[in-house]
């Protein structure tokens, strides 16, 4: 019994670490693409856009080198849109 709970401490130790210098890479590059393709489209370079790491990668309680990394994308523009054509007579 002692050893399985000192096997699962050791465990959550582990999973509770900061992301290792590989995985901030992964997420930088992560952001570094989205950031790519926001500046490119025509749509959206100019927009005020922010991109935020999110979830439990960014909040250091992931499982570290089986977790995704969340980004939120966040328009803090106001714009407007036509339904009009789109609405039923």
């Amino acid at each position: 019994m002692f050893e399985f709970k000192s096997s699962l401490e050791a465990t959550f130790q582990s999973w509770s670490k900061p992301a290792s210098e590989s995985e901030e890479a992964k997420c930088e590059n992560a952001i570094r693409m989205i950031k790519d393709a926001l500046s490119k489209s025509v749509a959206l370079k100019n927009r005020d856009i922010q991109v935020i790491p999110k979830g439990s990668y960014h909040n250091n309680t992931n499982v570290r080198l089986t977790s995704d990394v969340d980004i939120a994308v966040k328009l803090k523009d106001v714009f407007f849109c036509r339904l009009s054509r789109w609405a039923r007579s």
